[in-house]
């Protein structure tokens, strides 16, 4: 029970901690830190694109999963689910944004 009570205080902190972290001048260098310094965990590139899900609200629902993160590019790997196509069956842009 105090281990599911840490698990979700964690998950409530998180998004706040992540924004706070990456704020302010130099963000993309920040966010590439982050991405670097979490990645070298175990669990670490869910617990970024997690995080990253918490905050944008296109990114979240698309389940998307970090690879890459540079002051150039983000690479990132999702799945493709029925519900992000479009009326065209290509992937909508919003899952892409």
């Amino acid at each position: 029970d105090t281990v599911f009570n840490v698990i979700a205080i964690l998950i409530g902190i998180l998004p706040i901690l992540f924004k706070l972290l990456t704020a302010g001048p130099r963000s993309i260098a920040k966010l590439e830190n982050l991405f670097n310094l979490t990645s070298s965990l175990p669990m670490g590139g869910r617990i970024f694109s997690f995080a990253v899900g918490m905050i944008s609200p296109y990114t979240g629902p698309i389940r998307a999963r970090f690879i890459k993160v540079s002051k150039t590019e983000a690479v990132l790997e999702m799945t493709e689910w029925w519900w992000l196509r479009n009326p065209f069956k290509s992937i909508h842009a919003c899952a892409l944004a």
